[in-house]
This record gives C-alpha cells, sequence and structure tokens, in this order.
C-alpha cells in the first residue's frame, strides 16, 4: 500500500516536527495565535478545546480560506469520517448507512438548526448560509439520539445581525460553472431582526456524454428568510423558512465495465418444462434482453471514469422547503427552549439504466421520493455555574415518505402486453395493462415516529475533574406496504413451451404463437405486504475528564449507541424486519494546546452488534438485496489532529487516522449472489464497509503581507487508503488508495470587506472513485462506480458591506 511509503513518513515527521518545537512553544508567552472555535456539541457554547469529546469542528472562515465546500471536504479533513456522494452515504470510524432503500437508517445523526434529517447533503451548504459544521465522532445517543450510534454532524445557520450588513458572492468554475449569491441582514427595530439571503449554483457536467448531454451537472438555487424576535426580555423567537430546488443531469454513479456485447441472455436452451425454472434460476435469464449485445461501440467509461456513452441524459430534480423555529426562555440560571421543525420535498429521477448509447432498445430507470417530516423537541438547560448542571430533554418526530423505483422499456411492445401463465392449470390470461413498459417496478410506503426522553447531568467536583451522566430512552415505531411487480420478456427461449398442445391461450388477447417471444408476469400483476414493527432501547454514557491547567485535558469516555430496526422496502422479501443495531464504545482522548500549536488525540475500540447489511439473494426471479443483521463486530483506531502556527506566516494542519475493523461473525453463512464463484461463508476477518485502515491530510496554509491586505496561498493534501465497499471484501469491489491535491490563492483586502480566491482542485487530475458494486449476473456481473470530479478551476468573488 502507498501508505507506507507517503503517508506514515509524513506524519512521523509532522509529528517529530511538532515535538521539537513543544519547548520552545512552552516558554514563550501565552499569545494565541490559532483560531478559537466554539461549539454547541454538548448543548451549551463551550471552546472546541474544553469540550470533552473527538469533534471537529469548521467555521466560515476556515472553509472559506481552506476550500472546504462539500460534504466530500469535510470528510477529507477530519479524522475518522468517509464520505460516498453517490449514494449519499457518511461513515465514521465504520458505522454508518450501508444501504438507502427506504426502511433503512443511516449511522450518523445529521441536524440542522437542531432537526434531524436522514440526509447527508446539508454538509455541503455554502457559507453564504451555513455558519458553522460540527462533526462529533463516536455515539452520542444521549444528547443527539436518533440514530447517532456512529456520531452526529451538527449544521448551523447564519444568525441575523444586530447592525446592517450585506454580502455579494460571485464565481465561476470548470463545466461552465456559475455560482451567484447576495444576502442582507440587520435591525427593523430594537427588538426584531432579519436575514434574507439566495444563491444559485449551475453547472454542465463533469461527465463528458458521447450520445447526449454530459452529466453530473447541477442547476441549483436556494432562498431563505428568517427572523430574530425579542418577544420579552427573557423570551426570544427565531424562525427560518427556506426553499432550494435543483434540476440536473443525472446525478449518479457510472457503469465502469466493459459491455458485454456477446450474449443476448446468457442460459442453457430448454429442453423440457421441468428444467424451467431450474435452468432460469442457475444460467442467470436476464428479465429483458441484453441492450449491450452485438453493440459495436466499447464503453468509454472502461478506461476513463469521466466518460461515457448514454442515449438518454436523464434527469434528477427535487423541490422543498423547510421551517425551524426556536423558542427560548432565560431564567436567572436555566434556559428553557422549544424547538420545532417541518420539512417537506419530492425527488424525481429519470437515468438511463441500458448505460448504451443505442435508441433502438432503451431501458431507462425511474425513481421518485415524496417525504414529509416534522420534529418537536423541549429542552432545559441549567446554567448555575457550580458544581452541578443538567441538560433534560423530550424528543418527538414523525415522517410520511412514499418512494417508487421503475426499470422500462419504452421501446419494447412485449413488455407492455405481458400474460400471466398458470402452470397448475397449463393456461394463460391477460396480466394488467402496462402502458410503460416497466419490466420491473415497486415502491414502499413509510411511515415512521420516533420519541425519546434524555438527560445529562454534570458534577464539577474540583476544578479540574468532570464527570457526566447521560441516559436516554428511545422508541421507534415503523409502519409500511411495499408493493413489486416482474415482467419476463421470455426472448423467445422459451419458446419451445408456446408448441406444446396443452397450453390454453384462449384467454389472451394477444396469443402467442411459435418462435415469437412474449412478456410473462411472474408476479400475477404485482404482490404487496404490509408491516408493523417498534424497537425502543436505554442507551447510557459515563464520562471523566481532567484538566491538568487551562491548556491541557485528558478525557475518557463509555458509552452505547442504537440504531433503529427497519425494512429493505420493495423487494418483498421474507422475514424483512432487522433488529436494531447497537454499540458499546470505550474511549480515551488528549486536548492540549501551547501558544502556536494544539494538538488533540483519541484512540477508542468498539464492540458493535447486529449491524445491519445487504446481502444479495434471487427472489421472485430477481436479484434483490436481503437485509440482515450481522452478528458481531469491532472496531479499534486512533486519530490524531494537529494545528501549528510555523511561524507569523505558514500556519500547518494535518490529521491521521488509524482504523481497524473486523467483522467477527456474520451469524451463518451468506453468499455473494454476484460472483460468478461465490462460497458460502460467514464471514469471519472481514472488514467494514468505507473503513480505510489509513487516512492523512496534510494543509499548509502560508500569508503574505501585503500594504492593502493579505495574500494567502492554501494546499491541501488527502490520501486515503484502499478500502471495501461490500461486506464480502471481494477484490472486484475493492477501492483502490487515493490522493487528491487541492490549491488555493485568495486575496483579502483590509480596507473593505472583499475576499477574492482562484482555485484549483483534484491538481493531478487523478480518478478518484468513492465506492464500487457489482451487478449479479441478470445484468452481467458489472461494475458501478460512484465517482469524485476530475481536475478543475475556478475563481470566486465576495464583497461585503
Amino acid at each position: 500500500m502507498k501508505i507506507y511509503n507517503k503517508t506514515l513518513p509524513a506524519s512521523l515527521a509532522l509529528a517529530s516536527a511538532v515535538s521539537l518545537a513543544t519547548a520552545e512553544m512552552a516558554m514563550a508567552e501565552d499569545v494565541s495565535f490559532l483560531e478559537e472555535i466554539i461549539v454547541t456539541a454538548e448543548k451549551r457554547e463551550a471552546s472546541l478545546q474544553d469540550t470533552p469529546i473527538s469533534i471537529s469542528a469548521f467555521s466560515e472562515d476556515m472553509r472559506d480560506n481552506m476550500g472546504i465546500t462539500s460534504a466530500a471536504d469535510v470528510a477529507n479533513h477530519t479524522p475518522g469520517m468517509t464520505y460516498n456522494g453517490n449514494p449519499n452515504r457518511i461513515f465514521i470510524r465504520g458505522v454508518g448507512r450501508v444501504d438507502n432503500s427506504l426502511g433503512s437508517e443511516p449511522g450518523v445523526a445529521i441536524y440542522k438548526d437542531g432537526i434531524y434529517s436522514n440526509e447527508s447533503t446539508a454538509l455541503s451548504d455554502s457559507t453564504f448560509f451555513s455558519d458553522r459544521v460540527e462533526i462529533l465522532r463516536g455515539p452520542q445517543g444521549t444528547l443527539y439520539g436518533r440514530n447517532a450510534i456512529g456520531g452526529a454532524a451538527a449544521v448551523h445557520s447564519k444568525k441575523p445581525t444586530d447592525d446592517f450588513e450585506g454580502a455579494v458572492r460571485v464565481g465561476g468554475y470548470s463545466f461552465d460553472g456559475v455560482k451567484l449569491g447576495v444576502s442582507h441582514s440587520g435591525p427593523i427595530n430594537d427588538k426584531v431582526r432579519y436575514r434574507v439571503a439566495a444563491e444559485s449554483d449551475k453547472n454542465d457536467g463533469f461527465v463528458e456524454n458521447k450520445s447526449g448531454a454530459d452529466q453530473n451537472g447541477n442547476d441549483f438555487k436556494r432562498w431563505e428568510v428568517q427572523f430574530d424576535i425579542d418577544l420579552t426580555e427573557n423570551l426570544n423567537l427565531w424562525v427560518l423558512y427556506q426553499d432550494e430546488s435543483y434540476d440536473s443531469s443525472q446525478i449518479g454513479a457510472v457503469m465502469a465495465s466493459p459491455y458485454n456485447t456477446t450474449s443476448p441472455a446468457p442460459i442453457a436452451p430448454v429442453a423440457s418444462v421441468p428444467d424451467l425454472f431450474a435452468s432460469f434460476a442457475a444460467n442467470g435469464e436476464q428479465l429483458v434482453p441484453n441492450a449491450q449485445f452485438g453493440h459495436t461501440l466499447g464503453n468509454p467509461t472502461a478506461s476513463d471514469i469521466h466518460k461515457v456513452d448514454w442515449s438518454e441524459g436523464g434527469h434528477n430534480k427535487q423541490d422543498g422547503d423547510r421551517a425551524t423555529v426556536h423558542l427560548t426562555y432565560n431564567f436567572d440560571n436555566m434556559q428553557l427552549k422549544y424547538i420545532y421543525g417541518y420539512n417537506d420535498y419530492e425527488w424525481d429521477y429519470l437515468g438511463d439504466y441500458d448505460k448504451t448509447g443505442r435508441s433502438d432498445l432503451q431501458y431507462f430507470s425511474v425513481l421518485g421520493q415524496d417525504e414529509r417530516y416534522e420534529q418537536h423537541e423541549i429542552q432545559l438547560i441549567s446554567d448555575f455555574g457550580g458544581d452541578v448542571e443538567f441538560i433534560f430533554g423530550l424528543f418527538q418526530w414523525e415522517s410520511e415518505n412514499y418512494q417508487p423505483l421503475s426499470l422500462t422499456a419504452p421501446n419494447n411492445p412485449v413488455v407492455q402486453t405481458p400474460i400471466i401463465i398458470d402452470f397448475d392449470t397449463w393456461s394463460a390470461t391477460d396480466a394488467p395493462a402496462n402502458p410503460t413498459g416497466a419490466f420491473y417496478s415497486q415502491y414502499g410506503d413509510l411511515e415512521t415516529k420516533s420519541q425519546a426522553a434524555y438527560g445529562q447531568i454534570d458534577f464539577y467536583p474540583t476544578e479540574k475533574w468532570h464527570f457526566a451522566l447521560g441516559l436516554r430512552y428511545s422508541k421507534d415505531e415503523k409502519k409500511a406496504e411495499e408493493y413489486q411487480r416482474v415482467i419476463f420478456d421470455e426472448q423467445g427461449a422459451y419458446a419451445p413451451l408456446l408448441a406444446l398442445s396443452f397450453f390454453d391461450f384462449s384467454a389472451v388477447t394477444n396469443a402467442p404463437t411459435p418462435g415469437v417471444h412474449s412478456a410473462w408476469d411472474l408476479s400475477n400483476g404485482g404482490m404487496t405486504a404490509t408491516h408493523k414493527d417498534d424497537w425502543s432501547s436505554t442507551d447510557w454514557s459515563l464520562g471523566a475528564d481532567y484538566s491538568f491547567n487551562d491548556d491541557t485535558m485528558v478525557y475518557g469516555k463509555v458509552s452505547t449507541g442504537y440504531k433503529a430496526g427497519g425494512y429493505r422496502l420493495g423487494s418483498l422479501q421474507e422475514n424483512p424486519a432487522v433488529d436494531p443495531e447497537s454499540v458499546m464504545a470505550w474511549e480515551i482522548g488528549l486536548k492540549t494546546q501551547f501558544e502556536r500549536a494544539i494538538i488533540n488525540a483519541s484512540a477508542y475500540y468498539y464492540d458493535y452488534e447486529d449491524m445491519q447489511v445487504p446481502v444479495n439473494v434471487i427472489d421472485n426471479g430477481v436479484s434483490n438485496k436481503k437485509f440482515v443483521n450481522a452478528k458481531e463486530a469491532a472496531q479499534w483506531g486512533l486519530e490524531v489532529d494537529v494545528q501549528w502556527a510555523v511561524t507569523d506566516a505558514l500556519t500547518l494542519y494535518s490529521t491521521y487516522t488509524y482504523m481497524n475493523t473486523e467483522i467477527k461473525t456474520m451469524g451463518f453463512d451468506v453468499e455473494d449472489e454476484t460472483d460468478p464463484a461465490y462460497v458460502a461463508n460467514d464471514l469471519s476477518g472481514n472488514d467494514l464497509i468505507k473503513s480505510p485502515p489509513h487516512k492523512f491530510t496534510l494543509m499548509a496554509d502560508y500569508t503574505w503581507a501585503l500594504s492593502t491586505g493579505d495574500l494567502k496561498l492554501v494546499t491541501a493534501y488527502v490520501y486515503t487508503d484502499s478500502q471495501y465497499s461490500t461486506i464480502f471484501n471481494d477484490k472486484a469491489t475493492e477501492i483502490d488508495s487515493s490522493e487528491r491535491t487541492d490549491v488555493r490563492l485568495t486575496y483579502l483586502n483590509n480596507q473593505h470587506d472583499l475576499r477574492v480566491s482562484a482555485y484549483v482542485t483534484n491538481v493531478f487530475d487523478e480518478e478518484i472513485i468513492e465506492s464500487l458494486s457489482r451487478s449479479s449476473s441478470y445484468t452481467n456481473n458489472q461494475l458501478t462506480a460512484s465517482i469524485q470530479p476530475p481536475r478543475m478551476f475556478g475563481v470566486e468573488i465576495n464583497y461585503g458591506f
């Protein structure tokens, strides 16, 4: 692995340099050269260095100066964190979301202004809207609750200001990208303040398409209005309304394997009726003809992940709004807060499913989602300033979510008029109409209710010691309905059946004839199932920290975590509910700062039980992922975060992660149906998903003082070790190690609030793959890759007034 040649020497060199400088730092006068970041990770404002948990925080200035603009950037510069863009998934210390199907849950909780969300896109909020991003590593179930088994991410919006101020932002970047933004904030009177803001971001896409519109483009728009109102001297109301939409080309992964041009459908001829279904299952008959068969053009993605040949450009659209309310009453030594949140959005996706440039034989993937959720929370937070403090809260979250999916063959008339075959009576009838040509369709309809009561008591027996005891009771209820319909275009492979004289086709409108293929409705017009389950858990945390002085603290924590059970709706699997996940986590850490340096380090060990994972199975003649619980896993690791002001002009930032993860046992043997040579086993010793053993970042920030301002050059390097995309740890879906370098040059004017930046991301134009998945034999055992953009150039101007 490259890590032994580059990363470890680099991290050791940095550590040695920090050690050599320590004596000099300790002798210097007590003046900090590094930015102090205030966080609210434990529901009270505190310095990041005084907060006894593993946390990374990114302020507005830090993100602007360092070029941290996306969820992937946040993950790159957070120890122990990995990110996957398609589909959107976050992992912290090996715990995260391994399936995005409706009914599943994330393993890292996302909170935007205190409101829980399943989606990780909030981490990509620009600094035009968000003031600060906090990443809390390790189980945060006591205070953050719902599905915070791996950690939590908190995004805090910019708030209205006491004085009038505004900003205008204009930017341009590769692929005809244009960014525009405007905001204004200030007082209406001495009791009411406002903030309004709007932005847009549009580009033509970084994936070149030979047969249509380029892919992975975006057309994003957002606006918001806020009011911050002092209703009385002690009662404050903060209200936010935000509307956003995007209308993009396919934001999807690319199919990275060569086309299968030699087989119309990999199946042996059927000689007799008794062998029919055995042959179907064993030889991997596809539901529809292979669109890649006989295709004379090769797949360009196989040699360049940023090129495709898709006849359908597709779209990826979403329109939604959210409202958030904080009502806060401040007593003399206590705060009572009510938090309300509402979110409503509709999402629509059309993609090229066959991944070819053919127009005569096309397959589309059509997805949608319609979700609404509401949250109510009450918090009582003490501020006695004495030996004992507390936080108590009640939490309720409800969601309604509908998610349809179809795979369609729009120019295949046979699929539009399927028949139902009854092998008990050797007869056939017309199936329900199928005008869209959907050969596979499903939907899931889910109602979720989550409730919790929680509290934390903090003890300060001396000036140096602090103890914290937390407790949370959580209950989750889910009520679901799912539907599935499968239609099989038999492609002539089963033509001998039509010649059998005892088959009765008299009830079929368009009776098939020998040698002409027909479409069979394998699900008799569609099958449905309903489910209702509930789960509960009582989780706790116990922490202690000791401050040697104002600059150095050690801490330890033991905590449990819980992720609700769920389903994989649409697959109609037998016994569909999975049990909740649970974790027992031990952690120790050090936080210390000098005049010119900050060093934070932590070590952890997890006992991880009933991890929810998808495995491929063949159900109803279709390859589907089945949701199961892995009985036992374990992980341990080390994390280091260093900031060093080497000189007044040069500051270094570096993080290092070591992660060791292991499935101890699934509890039963499983098979990888996507591997033609799979062997059943219990996966003992396999790594967890998205858990690179090593990750290293190094960022250098050099500033030249000019007569009119500062010129700042920031260079960032990220190394991510090889990792696996599935629990089977197959070499075919192993992600190679990657390296990425970004450079940003920024001019900051002292006389005016002006920032001008020019930047290059992915300087060396590396092909960076975030994850790989392999299809079953039904779709040629081909690889699909989630990718990051190639090298991009850009400029940005931000003017404040």
